[in-house]
C-alpha cells in the first residue's frame, strides 16, 4: 500500500469516526427531547402516545421533581464535549504564562496530521474547532 492510499482511508476513518460522534449526539439529544416531551405530556395530564402512536393508559398522578443528579446528569448530556478536539494544556517556560489550546485525535499522526509543515487550522484533516 502507498503513501497516497493511507492518506486516502485515513481521511476516510476521519470522516466516518466524525459521523459517528455527530449521530451520536443527535441520538442523544433526541432522547432528552424525547423524555421532556414525555414529562411535560404527563404534567398537563395527557395521556402518553408511544412510538407506535397508540395513547397508554398510564398517566402520573403526581410529577416527581428531578434529582440534583438527575439534572446534572441531563446537563452533561445536552452540553457534551466534542470526542474529537479537546483543551490542551500549555505552559510557556519563560514566562510563566499557561493556557489552552484545542487540539485533535489526529495530532502527530504520520499521514494525517501535516504539523509542522501545514498548521493545524489550515490542515484539511484537522476537524472544526467551531
Amino acid at each position: 500500500m502507498d503513501v497516497s492510499d493511507r492518506y486516502a482511508i485515513l481521511q476516510k476513518i476521519a470522516k466516518a469516526e466524525k459521523r459517528h460522534a455527530d449521530l451520536l449526539r443527535q441520538k442523544e439529544e433526541t432522547e432528552v427531547e424525547l423524555k421532556s416531551l414525555r414529562e411535560r405530556s404527563e404534567q398537563g395530564g395527557y395521556q402518553n402516545v408511544n412510538s407506535t402512536g397508540s395513547a397508554s393508559s398510564h398517566q402520573a398522578s403526581t410529577v416527581t421533581p428531578l434529582t440534583p443528579d438527575d439534572k446534572v446528569a441531563l446537563f452533561i448530556r445536552l452540553f457534551r464535549g466534542r470526542d474529537d478536539v479537546y483543551p490542551k494544556l500549555w505552559q510557556n517556560q519563560k514566562t510563566g504564562k499557561n493556557g489552552y489550546s484545542p487540539a485533535c485525535s489526529n495530532e502527530w499522526i504520520r499521514g494525517v496530521c501535516e504539523k509542522p509543515r501545514v498548521k493545524c487550522g489550515e490542515s484539511p484533516t484537522k476537524p472544526s474547532y467551531r
